[in-house]
């Protein structure tokens, strides 16, 4: 699901809910939650929610790259990624 996807979801659950907004209502809730979560993993680099599961903001490990003109290997820096950990509680898996 993109961006625009989840945005029409968003708005159609509204609706069903009794509590209908426009796009632009939702496009600016959305926006507001995303940044209130980013900012909250930033500051604790980790944001718990009671059984939603967390989120950790970690260091992927280092990497080892080759230049191939030079044949140098030269180590990069790790980098910081978002995970995202499911409680057992909640059941979501992937349905193909």
């Amino acid at each position: 699901m993109n961006s625009k996807e989840f945005l029409h979801y968003y708005r159609k659950m509204s609706i069903l809910k009794n509590h209908e907004i426009s796009l632009e209502e939702a496009e600016k809730d959305i926006k507001i939650m995303v940044e209130s979560m980013a900012e909250a993993i930033a500051m604790e680099s980790e944001l718990k929610l009671k059984n939603k599961g967390k989120f950790i903001l970690a260091d992927r490990k280092r990497k080892m790259v080759q230049n191939i003109h030079t044949g140098e290997k030269t180590e990069l820096p790790p980098k910081k990624i978002l995970k995202y950990i499911q409680p057992k509680s909640l059941n979501i898996s992937e349905e193909k």
